[in-house]
């Protein structure tokens, strides 16, 4: 997958995609819905990149440059599938040895 800059292309679909958007630098990576905004805060004509908000309604965004499609999720391989123990993603911090 690559990113595809709005000048070029916009989704063909509504849905969650990744965008990079924002004015200064590079900009930022976030997730974002491509739809029309259900409870927009303010009018919105069309479909638009937006940010689900609990608080302050459907934000759209203005400094969208480019999109692409979710990466698929993980699968595991069937061995680590059915292994009895568990990937663990956390490590034990190392125990320092305590003075008085």
């Amino acid at each position: 997958m690559k990113w595809t800059p709005i000048s070029e292309k916009l989704p063909s679909e509504r849905g969650e995609y990744l965008i990079t958007w924002g004015d200064i630098g590079d900009g930022v990576v976030d997730l974002a819905y491509y739809g029309k905004p259900q409870n927009p805060t303010r009018e919105v004509d069309g479909l638009c990149f937006f940010d689900y908000n609990d608080e302050y309604g459907d934000v759209p965004y203005d400094t969208v440059k480019a999109w692409m499609p979710l990466p698929r999720p993980y699968t595991a391989d069937r061995k680590t599938e059915n292994s009895s123990e568990k990937p663990n993603n956390c490590k034990d911090e190392p125990q320092t040895e305590r003075r008085e």
